[in-house]
């Protein structure tokens, strides 16, 4: 079975093939969109700035491949191997890549908004500046991934690996007490409503367990986890009921 490619805006033939073998294929604008190609091999293909919304993708090969400013808002990814593709600036907004293996993906400033990453294998992928609010990261593996400045709002990390190598629960219940008494004040000090309200440095839980205004004041070795607290607990992912029980405190009274 062969398959013709068209242009999204000339509607010229940019590449005719075997369906399921399209390696190093050049199909940058291509009109991809609603386009079957579950289980299709592109590796190293050329997709930049691509139209593949709603196209089926599930299983392909995309190793390699370039699909920097693609569009695959609501694709298949499912299973897909991308393993080293260049997503930069892809629109991947309510994609499906359940299961997909995206270790050493650049998936920086790509909209994952929405998306579907239950699963996937993020290992040492860059998603710095990425937009994953509402992204399903339930059981993904984010170990060693770059996701400074990432927007994670609303995101589900149950179950995920984080970048520094322990699951969001271990996190929980294990790295947030021991940051919050590291500075050697009490617990009941830090963890409390009024530290919780603050998101900035006059008053924040980090600022007050080690008396400082900056990250950069804080002990060298404990810095990258500060760092890493702020950017959860700004995208309210660190809830002060989840805190207060891992620190063995009470509840707050309503």
């Amino acid at each position: 079975m062969s398959v013709s490619i068209l242009h999204k805006i000339t509607g010229a033939v940019l590449f005719k093939s075997d369906a399921a073998n399209l390696t190093g294929a050049y199909l940058s604008g291509a009109d991809l969109s609603g386009a079957n190609l579950s289980g299709a091999n592109l590796h190293s293909a050329y997709l930049r700035s691509a139209y593949l919304s709603g196209a089926d993708l599930s299983s392909a090969y995309l190793s390699g491949a370039d699909l920097s400013g693609a569009n695959l808002s609501g694709a298949d990814l499912s299973g897909a191997y991308l393993r080293s593709a260049n997503l930069r600036s892809a629109y991947l907004r309510s994609a499906n890549l359940h299961s997909a293996d995206l270790s050493g993906a650049n998936l920086s400033g790509a909209n994952l908004r929405s998306a579907n990453l239950r699963s996937a294998y993020l290992r040492s992928a860059n998603l710095h500046s990425a937009d994953l609010s509402g992204a399903n990261l339930r059981s993904a593996n984010l170990h060693s991934a770059d996701l400074s400045g990432a927007n994670l709002h609303s995101a589900d990390l149950s179950g995920a690996t984080l970048s520094t190598g322990e699951t969001f629960e271990r996190y929980l219940a294990e790295v947030v007490p021991a940051l919050c008494v590291a500075g050697g004040r009490a617990v009941a000090d830090v963890v409390t409503p009024e530290h919780w309200a603050c998101n900035s440095w006059d008053n924040c839980p980090m600022a007050a367990a080690f008396d400082v205004h900056g990250p950069e004041e804080c002990p060298p070795l404990l810095r990258p986890r500060v760092t890493q607290f702020i950017h959860l607990f700004d995208h309210g992912l660190i809830p002060l009921a989840s805190a207060r029980a891992a620190c063995g405190l009470p509840p707050i009274a309503a």
